[in-house]
């Protein structure tokens, strides 16, 4: 073996240790810890029995506690391993929400993240834990964070009608001009069009409002984030990890993901090209078939 399959396997054993013996100190708590809330409290403008708040403790000893940590700071053993990192529950922040820029997430939120997980991460699916514990881990998380005291939950953003539902493969033709010639998500995600063709695009704004082409449009760009350097998603070999539904991708783009250099496209993009760069995405992804036709569609006018 060599030395830097030794070095592997050791980290591996190494971070296994460190979570197994977590998990021992973590069930030891559980079956001796007394209730740590004796009043209600009132979280994101919300009063929560201290009866949810003991559940919610216990389900999070039990279930999320091996990567969020007790203090709920993602603190743990092998952590620098996990990519991304675990979710800092302190910071009340959370991606892949229904309200937009910072505001915090209705619970029906972050229920679902619960419920689904979030793939391509260490995120699992907790669908088979009993919903009254998911709700109460829900309130629980609640307490790692001072903004729950403080601010009020934000209104989610309605979802509007999809005007393409009959004609998709029309949506999506629209989706790769408001991808490269409107939003130009090729700034930071990779183009799926040629550089002349997304000048062309271009051409159709006012001077003013043209971008000069990065170098290699075709790759996507190392952005800065709140939890480190990430790179922006290509979707051609990415997980959605805010959901794959019509719906969830649609929510992702119109509220951005707070964080990132990703921002919310509502109500800058119209809910018809929001949901037509919803569908031209989703193909990218796989989700959807791609666009029948080879023709460059260059009329960038919003409709």
């Amino acid at each position: 073996m060599s030395a830097r399959a030794h070095r592997t396997v050791g980290l591996t054993l190494q971070r296994l240790l460190g979570l197994l013996a977590l998990q021992v100190v973590v069930f030891g708590a559980i079956g001796c810890q007394r209730d740590s809330f004796k009043e209600p409290l009132v979280l994101g403008g919300t009063s929560v029995s201290a009866r949810t708040l003991n559940r919610g403790h216990r389900a999070y000893l039990r279930y999320c506690v091996g990567c969020h940590g007790r203090k709920g700071d993602g603190n743990v053993p092998g952590q620098e391993q996990m990519n991304p990192m675990p979710r800092d529950f302190t910071k009340g922040r959370f991606k892949y929400t229904s309200v937009l820029g910072d505001q915090l997430p209705p619970d029906r939120d972050l229920l679902r993240l619960l419920r689904t997980g979030v793939p391509g991460t260490h995120m699992p699916s907790w669908s088979t834990v009993e919903p009254a514990e998911l709700k109460a881990i829900v309130q629980y998380i609640k307490t790692f964070s001072p903004r729950w005291r403080k601010e009020k939950v934000g209104t989610p953003l309605p979802l509007p009608h999809d005007p393409w539902a009959r004609d998709a493969d029309k949506a999506r033709r629209r989706g790769r001009v408001v991808y490269h010639g409107v939003a130009r998500c090729w700034q930071c995600h990779p183009s799926y069009l040629g550089e002349d063709e997304i000048r062309r695009l271009q051409s159709r704004l006012p001077v003013n409002e043209r971008l000069p082409l990065r170098a290699n449009p075709r790759q996507p760009l190392s952005v800065p984030t709140e939890y480190g350097p990430t790179l922006a998603p290509a979707f051609k070999k990415y997980q959605l990890r805010g959901g794959n539904r019509p719906s969830d991708v649609f929510r992702t783009i119109a509220t951005g993901i707070p964080g990132t250099p990703m921002p919310a496209w509502h109500p800058k993009l119209s809910g018809r090209e929001l949901w037509a760069l919803t569908h031209y995405v989703r193909s990218l992804v796989g989700l959807e078939p791609g666009i029948k036709d080879n023709e460059s569609q260059t009329r960038v006018n919003r409709k």
